[in-house]
Parts: structure tokens; C-alpha cells; sequence
């Protein structure tokens, strides 16, 4: 007779995420949902505007067109500040209300790359708002078009990338290497290696994006309490 598989989906797929709540927390979520989400609502759609408007004034007159943007100049680099505290503003009424974190980051000099593991949520990347200074990232051109995100995306000059364009690629890595040798020009670089997003519970095969300039990455653990 064969043993039964004690591991659940979950776990051993880090594909699959089950949401498993009890009756006490189905009735929270519902009272939550017709009292203080509407009003936490109306706040973030607020916050969001403001900080795509300031996101829309950074990126004034600076193309993203073949990854060719403008350096920051010392007036931009104050309205940034600005940008990322407004940004902070809209993770408190997402509901990320304290962020804590631990350790000390390297500087752009000794280490480039940031290599930030799990990545397990499309608010992962508003870690931009929790760091000073704010880093950039590599992500699919896709996004960029995506309504109020793409802005808030241009504002912090990121590689773009068509994932089903192999010279797209091809040309990611050769703007990310020469990024990497003028550290002083160019934000710090945040990059999600393992290229998608998963349940948590393990990690999958890292893309080797962030490996390939060949320069001294510092790992980054990003842990979430869990609420359900």
C-alpha cells in the first residue's frame, strides 16, 4: 500500500497559494469590506493621484525609448524625496502600515546590485518607497503601459525588457553592465531574480539577469507576517 503524501499544494508548488479563513475572519472581512475599505479607498486613490502627478512632473522632457533616459539632475533628485514620501503615504493606506528594516545596505560603490528574494507580490517593487535612496529596477516593457503604474515606473529609470524579444535581452544586459560601471550617476539597482511571482513558501530557479555584469551583489530578504 503506498504512503500518502502528507505535503499540501502549497508547499510543495510554490505556484499555488490557498486562502484558507475561518468564520470569525470570512465575518471580519465582510464588515471590514462595507466600513473602513471604502474609506481606506478613497484615501490611496488620493495619495496614488498625487504621487503620479509628482511622478509625471520628475519625467517631464526624459524619453524611455531604448532605455535612453536623462541622469538626475540636484532639482529633480529634491522633488524625488518628495516623490518617495508621498510614495510611503500610499503604502499606509495599502495597508503596509510599519515596514520594518534590519541590516545595513550597501552602498552603490560596494554593491551595485540589490538581490531581493521572496518576490511574491506586484507590491513587492513599492519597496522603492521604503529606501533611501530609492533604487531602480530592471522590468518587462509590459508594465510600462500599464495606467498610472507605467509613470510611477518611468520615475524611477528602469531597464526595460521585452521578454519575448530575444535582442531585447540581449541589449537589457549591456545597458545594465554600463549602468554599473558609473554607480555614481545611476540609482543602486533592485532586481527580483527569480523573474515572477510565487507563494513564498520556497524559491525557484534565479534568472541570471543580475548576475551577468559580474559585479558584487547584496542579498535582500523581504519576510511578510502572515495575516490569513
Amino acid at each position: 500500500m503506498m504512503k500518502k503524501d502528507t505535503m499540501n499544494d502549497e508547499t510543495t508548488n510554490p505556484f499555488v497559494h490557498q486562502l484558507k479563513l475561518t468564520t470569525f475572519q470570512t465575518v471580519q472581512v465582510f464588515l471590514m469590506s462595507l466600513t473602513i475599505a471604502p474609506i481606506k479607498m478613497i484615501f490611496t486613490i488620493i495619495s496614488l493621484a498625487l504621487t503620479w502627478f509628482l511622478a509625471l512632473v520628475f519625467t517631464i522632457g526624459d524619453p524611455i525609448q531604448e532605455n535612453q533616459m536623462h541622469y538626475v539632475g540636484p532639482f529633480r533628485k529634491k522633488l524625488y524625496q518628495i516623490f518617495r514620501y508621498v510614495g510611503r503615504m500610499d503604502l499606509f493606506f495599502m495597508g503596509l502600515h510599519c515596514i520594518n528594516v534590519k541590516g545595513k545596505r550597501a552602498s552603490a560603490n560596494d554593491a551595485p546590485i540589490l538581490v531581493a528574494v521572496p518576490h511574491s507580490s506586484m507590491l513587492d517593487i513599492f519597496i522603492w518607497f521604503v529606501s533611501d535612496p530609492m533604487p531602480t529596477a530592471v522590468s518587462k516593457y509590459e508594465n510600462f503601459e500599464t495606467p498610472i503604474f507605467g509613470t510611477l515606473l518611468k520615475a524611477i529609470q528602469p531597464i526595460l525588457v521585452k521578454r519575448e524579444d530575444r535582442k531585447s535581452r540581449k541589449n537589457s544586459v549591456q545597458f545594465l553592465k554600463q549602468r554599473m560601471v558609473m554607480p555614481n550617476m545611476w540609482p543602486q539597482m533592485i532586481v527580483f531574480p527569480e523573474g515572477t511571482c510565487t507563494n513564498s513558501r520556497s524559491l525557484i530557479q534565479f534568472k541570471a539577469g543580475a548576475f551577468l555584469p559580474g559585479v558584487p551583489v547584496q542579498p535582500v530578504v523581504l519576510s511578510k507576517r502572515k495575516i490569513f
